[in-house]
């Protein structure tokens, strides 16, 4: 509830003319804005670029904002739009590989989807074992489709709720349980196709 508050604030004094002011709005959602978007176009280029459109689009659409939601869902919404219509234009483009093409493979530009969850108060052997673990998860996670992927981010390291999501991808609670239980069997499936393939390497 206080974030609220502090982006209701920050919002007036954007719109009364305070650039300084969405500098703070976007400081605050960098990170989680980035996060989103580079989990759908998994480039770090541009997650770049697509974020920095992101923002744009907000700052120009602030006072389209009716607070019928959380300001960070708006934003996200935004943010997942902006970053699925990148993803289309550069797969019309022929810069990007075709959601088919990535299955089963990363492609050349895939890079992990980055996940900073490690504990910084834990043991060095536990924060190195926590590490290995991230990393098989990142790269698993760039072999998802791109919607498996957003459903997992916003879920697992945003740390939505279902409602959440459906906010922020403008569907239903229902179709998001949907969309997290097919993405969750999916991803399990290739962790452990990495999993068996690491073994006969061995």
């Amino acid at each position: 509830m206080e974030t609220e508050v502090q982006d209701s604030a920050l919002i007036e004094q954007v719109l009364a003319g305070d650039r300084h002011a969405f500098d703070m709005i976007v400081n605050r959602y960098w990170e989680r804005v980035y996060g989103l978007v580079r989990s759908i176009v998994r480039s770090h280029e541009d997650a770049l670029e697509g974020t920095q459109d992101a923002f744009v689009r907000a700052y120009r659409g602030l006072g389209r904002y009716r607070g019928d939601c959380p300001f960070r869902f708006w934003l996200l919404r935004i943010a997942g739009n902006t970053a699925r219509n990148r993803l289309r234009s550069s797969i019309r483009r022929g810069r990007h590989e075709t959601v088919e093409s990535q299955m089963g493979r990363p492609g050349a530009d895939a890079d992990p989807v980055r996940i900073d969850c490690i504990d910084p108060a834990a043991r060095p052997d536990e924060r190195a074992a926590a590490r290995d673990d991230l990393h098989s998860l990142e790269n698993a996670m760039a072999l998802l489709r791109p919607e498996a992927r957003e459903v997992l981010y916003l879920r697992h390291v945003c740390g939505c709720s279902c409602e959440e999501i459906a906010t922020v991808q403008g569907c239903s609670a229902g179709t998001v349980k949907s969309r997290l239980f097919r993405a969750r069997e999916r991803l399990m499936l290739v962790l452990e196709e990495q999993s068996n393939g690491e073994g006969d390497d061995v």
